[in-house]
């Protein structure tokens, strides 16, 4: 009988380590738990913070081999249609328009700013050539049967043959910029000042975007009326639509949207694309 006892004794004993224990280990256990719990938490906010930025960044710093794009230009009651191609050069980026007699291609650097601008129209025969020299715009070449020679001051601003290279500004953290877009069929220059105004929900080709809108004014020209706006997409800085005004208040306004994107030859980390919007 006292043999059975001690070996209760011990049994009980036993069972009451393992309960302590195991009573010990649950809270252990659970703190285990929501200490993963959180780890998990705080990895997927920060997956979901920081894949936009990561594609936003692949495509900033990465390289297009070749593509196109299709726009539908609509002023008033006339619609016409932009084909872009688009290709990676050894230092840069070539983009080529072509809009029914226009052709237009575009040479810049690896920072987006243009380098030489040629365009031609075959049914006046215009051939004009832009490029930068020191603090001025020179355009060469003829139009209108006779040749041209002219010069632009533009000073140190950037200068930008198209909107589309605006992609630079659209994915930094700049509020604003200004710039200089040339106009070869004119021979002229227009300083303009682009500013963010918020992201906004645009649908094209059938597909919601988020987008940065743009306003462009006439920053030596504060007092007109005169403005326009760009929404670019805000994942790579494609542009995807514009409300342009080409003229004074009672010239109609031009729209320009994306019609369709060749999507061929994207991938994660190559340069966004758009038009330009002369």
């Amino acid at each position: 009988m006292q043999t059975a006892a001690v070996n209760l004794n011990v049994k009980s004993s036993s069972m009451l380590k393992n309960s302590i224990a195991c009573t010990t280990r649950r809270p252990a256990f659970r703190r285990s738990c929501h200490k993963l719990m959180r780890h998990k938490i705080h990895l997927l906010w920060l997956l979901c913070f920081l894949f936009p930025a990561a594609r936003a960044i692949l495509a900033d710093t990465g390289q297009f081999t070749a593509g196109r794009l299709k726009y539908r230009e609509t002023t008033g009651t006339h619609s016409s249609v932009k084909n872009y191609s688009y290709e990676k050069t050894g230092s840069g980026y070539a983009l080529k328009l072509s809009q029914d007699d226009i052709a237009q291609e575009i040479l810049c650097d690896a920072a987006y700013h243009t380098l030489t601008e040629h365009y031609t129209r075959a049914d006046t025969g215009d051939n004009i050539t832009v490029r930068r020299e020191a603090d001025a715009l020179v355009f060469t070449g003829s139009a209108d049967g006779r040749p041209v020679r002219s010069k632009a001051a533009i000073g140190n601003e950037v200068w930008y043959g198209s909107k589309l290279l605006l992609r630079g500004f659209i994915l930094s953290s700049n509020q604003a910029e200004v710039f200089y877009m040339s106009r070869p069929e004119e021979q002229k220059v227009i300083k303009l000042r682009a500013e963010k105004q918020g992201l906004e929900e645009l649908a094209v080709c059938g597909t919601r975007f988020t987008a940065v809108k743009i306003k462009c004014t006439l920053p030596d020209y504060p007092v007109l009326p005169w403005k326009s706006f760009f929404w670019y997409r805000a994942l790579d800085g494609i542009l995807l639509k514009s409300e342009e005004r080409r003229g004074p208040p009672w010239v109609p306004m031009t729209v320009v949207e994306l019609t369709h994107e060749d999507p061929k030859n994207l991938q994660v980390g190559q340069i966004g694309y758009s038009s330009p919007g002369h």
